[in-house]
């Protein structure tokens, strides 16, 4: 199986590329200067544990080599944004 660490954007100034539980700490990050998003979707700010539990939590049926969690960085290296996917 091909396992995609990364994908290319039409815009230079971004990258994406695949996290992992080391990037844990700017996943983390990343939620709390977002907690607007994290009250609209759960309806509480970001757990403190919150992007720990990303990178273990999937669907039931799932397991964790179902779930990619990609980071869209900024230049310089800033987490900006992340998505999650799920291989049916």
């Amino acid at each position: 199986m091909n396992i995609c660490t990364g994908f290319e954007l039409q815009n230079t100034a971004y990258m994406a590329r695949k996290l992992d539980p080391t990037d844990e700490e700017i996943l983390q990050r990343l939620y709390e200067q977002c907690t607007d998003y994290a009250i609209l979707t759960d309806g509480q700010p970001p757990l403190s544990s919150a992007a720990a539990d990303e990178f273990l939590v999937v669907p039931e049926g799932k397991t964790i080599q179902d779930k990619f969690i990609f980071g869209l960085f900024a230049q310089h290296d800033i987490l900006i944004g992340m998505l999650e996917t799920v291989r049916h």
